[in-house]
């Protein structure tokens, strides 16, 4: 009987379970969409319920599962989404799920003391993203809670948990925590410290691709996946994405999800001075990720989409856009500043007075995908400049990739060929199977080679990048702090 793996991705909004063949090949999936509720005691604070997630985690597996009976499933793994949390009690039961859009430590980032030292040890500056602000807020509204806690873990990895009963942490996983020492590779007594988190807290700490344990028996027949199938420790969703492209040292990867992430690899802790990125810990060991990342470009666009087109797909959409020249509107709909660790929270669409007749909802969503691609431009450049190189192969993954607008015309804007891999709008899926492959020691056989991307090249610079200045300035002009 052929073999397939199933694998699992757990985004903010939903959970998914695909089986696929180590050739990368899919063959089934099955997805439901996650419920996270606001916490009226913080102005900004989701919440979701582990329950539920295990109950929809169970069953996109079960349906992803059934939907192969021709193959047999050899191995199980998870990806999710970074510095989203699970919390849990003295037995490890679950008390909470905290997103990574959880903000409920945003009231306390202020009071965190020597900040320049946290992003030294840490990787990132201090925000509410991290699991380690978020719980300086559950603490001081929900100390009930807090005094419960005894462990927490990535998503991720508590999905490994479900499935074998060990609990660890991955190390891709736990540097998005703001207790991780990303250039030693370790917990950090300082930081915890820092945050008033205890170490018996602490997981043990796990690599990407390792054997985390065999599939618990009842996990296993409710599942309808063979007795003693290992289930492979995963990672982050971003990371898992870059490793999809399979990148080298000294490369770049656009990863356009829900946010746009703009990496390069490197074998070295690469800290910026002027803090002006972040570093991540790979998947595969003894590598770094140096981040820089437009925000939440992605659901800007998926927005406008199904606001201004309803029902239509990105290729009757696109061939509307394509007959219009961008610039006629500008827009600032929260890309981020990121190298200033500022979001921009005021936005609009700014058009010349009075009112153009001529205005369509092309120009709208133009407006927007303009917002898209000069942030791009904006952190790209000033990737390059923190890692002080203009070469290396640069690589795209993610949905945004599904279109062919918006890669033109980041190709376009920046002058370099973006080479797409086979597989990239499933990227974390295919990064999963590229540790899999590993494991098992037939990568070289996976067909997922650099061969198979497709190569978008620039054509002339694009003449709306005199735009580029204007909305720099309107933008700026609205989010003064």
């Amino acid at each position: 009987m052929k073999e397939a793996y199933l694998v699992i991705d757990s985004s903010s909004g939903s959970v998914r379970a695909y089986a696929v063949t180590p050739e990368g090949r899919l063959l089934t999936q099955s997805s439901r969409e996650i419920q996270n509720v606001r916490d009226p005691l913080y102005p900004d604070a989701l919440s979701f319920d582990p329950e539920a997630l295990r109950q929809d985690l169970f069953a996109v597996c079960r349906e992803a599962a059934a939907g192969v009976s021709d193959h047999r499933i050899v191995a199980v793994s998870a990806a999710s989404q970074r510095e989203g949390v699970v919390l849990l009690d003295k037995d490890d039961a679950p008390l909470a799920g905290y997103p990574n859009i959880d903000n409920r430590g945003q009231e306390w980032e202020s009071g965190v003391p020597d900040r320049h030292g946290v992003y030294s040890i840490g990787g990132r500056w201090v925000s509410t993203l991290f699991p380690a602000v978020k719980f300086l807020g559950l603490r001081a509204r929900r100390p009930e809670l807090w005094e419960r806690a005894r462990r927490f873990t990535s998503i991720s990895d508590w999905i490994g948990f479900l499935f074998t009963g060990r609990l660890g942490y991955e190390v891709s996983q736990a540097d998005e925590s703001l207790l991780f020492d990303v250039e030693k590779g370790e917990w950090s007594e300082e930081l915890c410290r820092r945050f008033q988190i205890s170490g018996e807290m602490l997981p043990p700490l796990l690599n990407s691709g390792e054997v985390l344990g065999p599939v618990l028996r009842d996990v296993g027949r409710a599942l309808g996946i063979p007795e003693g199938t290992p289930f492979l420790v995963g990672g982050a969703d971003t990371q898992l994405a870059v490793e999809c492209c399979r990148p080298s040292v000294g490369d770049l990867v656009i990863v356009a999800g829900t946010t746009t992430p703009v990496v390069y690899v490197s074998d070295h802790y690469l800290v910026d001075r002027r803090e002006r990125c972040w570093v991540n810990r790979h998947v595969t060991p003894g590598l770094f990720v140096v981040e820089t990342n437009v925000g939440v470009s992605g659901m800007n666009y998926q927005r406008a989409l199904e606001t201004f087109y309803p029902g239509s797909s990105y290729a009757e959409a696109e061939a509307d856009l394509a007959d219009r020249v961008p610039g006629r509107c500008l827009a600032s709909v929260g890309s981020m500043i990121f190298h200033k660790a500022q979001v921009t929270p005021n936005g609009g669409f700014f058009v010349n007075a009075p009112l153009d007749g001529e205005l369509t909802r092309a120009d709208l969503v133009l407006a927007v995908l303009l917002d898209y691609a000069f942030s791009f431009k904006t952190n790209f450049e000033q990737l390059q400049d923190i890692v002080q190189t203009r070469g290396g192969t640069l690589y795209g993954c993610g949905g945004g990739f599904l279109g062919r607008l918006l890669p033109q015309m980041l190709a376009d804007l920046i002058q370099r060929e973006i080479r797409v891999p086979k597989g990239f709008q499933y990227a974390s899926c295919m990064g999963l199977i590229r540790q899999m492959n590993r494991r098992f020691g037939y990568e070289e056989g996976a067909g997922l080679s650099d061969g198979d991307a497709a190569v978008i090249r620039p054509g002339e610079p694009p003449v709306w990048l005199k735009h580029y200045e204007a909305w720099a300035e309107k933008r700026n002009s609205l989010n003064q702090s």
